[in-house]
């Protein structure tokens, strides 16, 4: 039960991964699209400078959030993998005749 658990927690570390590195990808695109393209996507001038600025933040911050939020949701995954594999785990030994007597010899 515990292989059958790492190997599901390993699966779902691997598509949050995609999907981190996926976000990731899309954020930076989008980032570069509205850079470009800032005095389509504006009504004035003043507001394509305000654009290409909140676009340079998003993509120096961006990053790191993702990293962050990747981090922090791999650690939950590792955990309620762990937590589960202790709880399932445990299994009862099978006694052996006269454990618990007081004088019985080994």
């Amino acid at each position: 039960m515990n292989k059958l658990i790492w190997i599901v927690a390993g699966f779902a570390l691997l598509v949050w991964s995609g999907l981190a590195w996926l976000g990731h990808g899309l954020l930076e695109w989008a980032t570069a699209f509205a850079s470009s393209n800032a005095d389509q996507l504006t009504l004035g001038s003043e507001f394509s400078g305000l654009l290409v600025w909140l676009a340079g933040l998003l993509d120096g911050a961006g990053g790191f959030i993702i990293a962050v939020i990747w981090l922090v949701v791999s650690a939950a995954i590792v955990a309620v993998a762990a937590i589960l594999s202790r709880l399932l785990g445990q299994r009862s030994s099978p006694q052996t005749p006269g454990q618990y007597l007081p004088y019985s010899r080994r």
